[in-house]
């Protein structure tokens, strides 16, 4: 059977190697063992995510051939984030309740390999009719740095402590306004009668909690899948909660927080606080984004918000008409005229002073693949450029962060050709 040899955890990270070594002897009627077929086949619906031929990496003696597999790259290309499709964790452009099975950002799956040789008497490929195939993994979309641990178990719901990870790298406490959105994401497990279920509970200024409620969450009975759940105060008012009740408008809420537990309010992941603050309509712009490890964040940048248009075109020239030999009126004619006009629709952004943990979460934000606007229309997909970094460092040596940039709307205002 082909075994996994680097990383040898499940689930694994689609995007750093994911590489199986598999053995197989000779039979007697044949010389030696040409190819290895990999199928790696999606288990949930029998789809075919690739299918290749490799030689042997060596033999012993023209007996036992070997073969080094590596399925980093078809996974990468069956999994989003695709560049042209939005991930299906992103957030609900209504901001309405929200629970989704984040299908295109995991993978259950497996690797079948059948073996050839040459039949010298048809001088074709033949399989020689043995079969090898691995255990069922899952895949997700999370990305790895290379000073990183390569497994995941820390993100991985289980039952009792300690509490697992969330699907972000973001910090324990965010401020958050209520007119805005976020959302959380996990890698769940098979608990059984163990329901799982979102838990939100609001406070007071001085910390008394104010509404305490739970939603249950219909996942999947299949261990390593990956869920997104809405959590912004866009979502949970319009939450229709299992248990309890939160009404996230009530003038004396200050902060919440949000939890994954089971349905019997146990705890299973880390706490997240959302602290609420007023809103400042004119100088404020929240970017959600797909994050290192699959899942979607969200940042408000708070200090400036500049947009501008940006109208890019070239002009071309010709000589006016004179229809007659005697002159007519050509003022409707063209000398010089516009050719490829385009409007883009650009947001100059400036961050607050970070922290620098804060700060090392944000950096995601500036190499993810897919970030969105939040928009009173919903979100609307944008592309970061222009990136600078500020370093200030304060009194007694400590060190902030700041990030200016510019989100330019990926679709333009105006597309005109001549």
């Amino acid at each position: 059977m082909p075994f996994i040899t680097q990383p040898p955890s499940n689930p694994v990270s689609a995007y750093r190697p994911v590489l199986f070594q598999t053995f197989v002897f000779a039979p007697t009627f044949i010389d030696e063992v040409v190819n290895a077929v990999v199928t790696i086949t999606d288990v949930d619906t029998s789809a075919q995510i690739a299918q290749y031929r490799l030689q042997p990496v060596s033999d012993l003696g023209g007996v036992l051939f070997s073969f080094d597999i590596d399925v980093q790259q078809a996974l990468q290309d069956y999994l989003q984030p695709n560049s042209q499709t939005k991930s299906d964790s992103a957030p609900n452009a209504d901001g309405q309740a929200y629970f989704n099975l984040d299908t295109g950002l995991y993978v259950n799956f497996t690797v079948t390999i059948t073996y050839e040789y040459i039949d010298v008497a048809t001088g074709l490929l033949t399989d020689i009719g043995l079969t090898d195939i691995t255990t069922q993994l899952t895949a997700t979309a999370a990305t790895r740095q290379h000073d990183e641990v390569m497994n995941l178990d820390n993100y991985v719901l289980t039952l009792g402590a300690p509490l697992e990870r969330l699907l972000t790298n973001s910090t324990a406490t965010q401020n958050i306004q209520l007119e805005e959105s976020a959302t959380v994401s996990f890698i769940g497990r098979d608990f059984g009668a163990n329901i799982l279920a979102l838990r939100v509970r609001t406070f007071d200024a001085a910390g008394v909690v104010i509404d305490d409620g739970t939603v249950n969450i219909s996942t999947p009975l299949s261990d390593f899948y990956q869920f997104t759940c809405g959590c912004g105060p866009n979502e949970i008012r319009n939450i229709t909660f299992t248990a309890g009740s939160v009404n996230i408008d009530n003038p004396s809420v200050d902060s919440y927080t949000v939890q994954i537990t089971t349905a019997l309010n146990v705890p299973v992941s880390e706490l997240k606080t959302y602290k609420l603050k007023s809103v400042c309509e004119d100088s404020e712009l929240r970017l959600h984004f797909l994050n290192a490890l699959g899942g979607f964040d969200a940042y408000t940048f708070s200090n400036t918000k500049v947009q501008s248009i940006n109208v890019t075109g070239t002009t071309a020239q010709k000589p006016l008409a004179w229809f007659n030999a005697a002159p007519q009126n050509t003022l409707s004619d063209k000398g010089t005229f516009s050719l490829e006009k385009t409007a883009s629709t650009k947001f100059e952004l400036e961050s607050l002073d970070l922290e620098p943990s804060t700060a090392l979460w944000l950096k995601e934000l500036l190499y993810s693949v897919e970030v969105y606007i939040e928009t009173s229309q919903g979100l609307q997909p944008v592309v970061i450029e222009d990136v600078v970094q500020i370093v200030e460092t304060k009194t007694g040596n400590r060190q902030l962060v700041k990030y200016n940039l510019v989100a330019v709307l990926a679709n333009d205002k105006i597309i005109q050709y001549t």
